[in-house]
């Protein structure tokens, strides 16, 4: 079983001060499986360019099963992943039926536009239409060359989501000098946030998944279940940890 980080230990009015995690390991007890390992595992220690934390809970009514050691010591980065796309801007599309970009607004390019890698756009509060209000540290930011992805929500195309605008590189001229605006400011490229084809790389889905005509004419629908998907490739080590158990591997 997996769910978000915090599951284990939420709680719900029904089950009074019993935890989430608690009240299903007893209904599967009751039912004579044995609960082997829970713990908390990130899908960047298993070949994905993400940061997810997940809690897992693997349990077995035959044979002792284990949760899944890192595949990998050093995470991949987006550099690893997304470098040889497109660059875009926001309203253009790119080869893949999935290089499309979130609409965003003049004034919202313009900051973005002088924002370097890494860091906050100056005044979040413009780009987000909001007036005043709390916003948190990790919002109206570009996410970074050298790390990994940070983890994905359902509202990942929304330039407040969790560092989900695009890295983005310096614009130099011709000779290889930064091109500045008006203002003597260094500008950069991609102002807008993932593209869905840039976080399937993030999760490592292959170029060519297979998903049907229909639901690639809803791109809300297809961020929506990315933000809400177990990285496949930490499901796939769970899931053949099941495997070695049973074949004694």
């Amino acid at each position: 079983m997996e769910n978000a980080e915090e599951f284990k230990e939420r709680k719900l009015d029904k089950l009074g001060d019993m935890p989430v995690g608690q009240h299903i390991i007893d209904e599967f007890a009751n039912r004579g499986f044995t609960f082997n390992d829970i713990g908390i595992q990130n899908a960047k220690n298993f070949n994905t360019a993400m940061n997810r934390d997940r809690t897992i809970i693997v349990a077995s009514r035959v044979k002792p099963v284990h949760l899944p050691k890192p595949l990998n010591e050093k995470p991949l980065t987006l550099e690893d992943v997304i470098d040889d796309l497109p660059s875009l801007e926001s309203g253009q599309r790119g080869p893949h039926w999935a290089d499309v970009t979130e609409y965003v607004s003049r004034a919202q390019d313009a900051q973005i536009r002088v924002t370097p890698t890494g860091a906050r756009v100056v005044s979040p509060l413009t780009l987000s239409g909001k007036v005043s209000g709390a916003i948190h540290a990790g919002a109206f930011c570009r996410a970074r060359w050298d790390e990994v992805m940070h983890s994905t929500l359902t509202n990942n195309g929304e330039l407040s989501a969790y560092h989900m605008i695009h890295p983005g590189s310096l614009i130099v001229d011709s000779d290889g000098q930064p091109l500045l605006d008006k203002a003597g400011n260094e500008q950069f490229t991609n102002c807008r946030t993932f593209t869905p084809h840039e976080l399937f790389r993030a999760l490592r889905l292959p170029d060519d998944i297979n998903i049907p005509l229909w639901a690639r004419q809803d791109m809300s629908l297809i961020r929506e279940c990315i933000g809400e998907c177990w990285a496949p490739l930490h499901a796939q080590a769970v899931i053949y940890e099941f495997v070695k158990a049973e074949f004694d591997i």
